[in-house]
């Protein structure tokens, strides 16, 4: 009697459009990261989603680390275009001509365009804390494929791996 309880539960949670957390790296083109949802690196190290620091009204898309409190973000997309109370939901897409942040209100509050499109897009992140833009197809080797990356474009926080100007 429980086995098939467990198996309803299973199948509820798994086709559930309401987690919390995509429990993955990367978004494809097929996929939308709502205010409500998180890419996690496979390291578990670092997260990537819409937040409200501190006593901010404001919400941003960002990357902080997982599992330290308060929420210590290292990278902020939209820092100089926030998203302002009274918005309705953010999402963040992605094309093969790149990415972007935008309300239900079909406001772009703020993208990436690449100059070239990709075949097979991916957005993902890193171990590193890294947020790339690259071609899915070179999956096993992401040298020289990169088309896009967060730590190009460096916030307040330096991490082991970026360049520095």
């Amino acid at each position: 009697m429980g086995y098939p309880l467990l198996l309803a539960f299973c199948y509820i949670l798994l086709s559930s459009n309401s987690l919390i957390s995509i429990a993955v790296d990367t978004l494809r083109p097929n996929q939308v990261l709502t205010n409500e949802q998180t890419l996690v690196s496979s390291s578990q190290r670092f997260e990537l989603g819409f937040f409200t620091p501190g006593s901010s009204n404001n919400s941003f898309l960002g990357i902080w680390y997982k599992n330290i409190l308060p929420l210590t973000a290292v990278w902020v997309a939209n820092r100089n275009d926030p998203i302002v109370p009274g918005s309705s939901s953010a999402s963040l897409s992605l094309s093969s001509f790149g990415f972007w942040i935008s309300t239900n209100e079909s406001l772009n509050l703020w993208s990436v365009n690449v100059s070239v499109a990709s075949n097979s897009p991916i957005l993902q992140l890193l171990d590193d804390g890294n947020l790339i833009l690259r071609n899915e197809s070179g999956a096993d080797d992401a040298e020289g494929l990169v088309i896009w990356q967060s730590f190009d474009y460096i916030t307040d926080t330096l991490l082991p791996g970026i360049k520095k100007l």
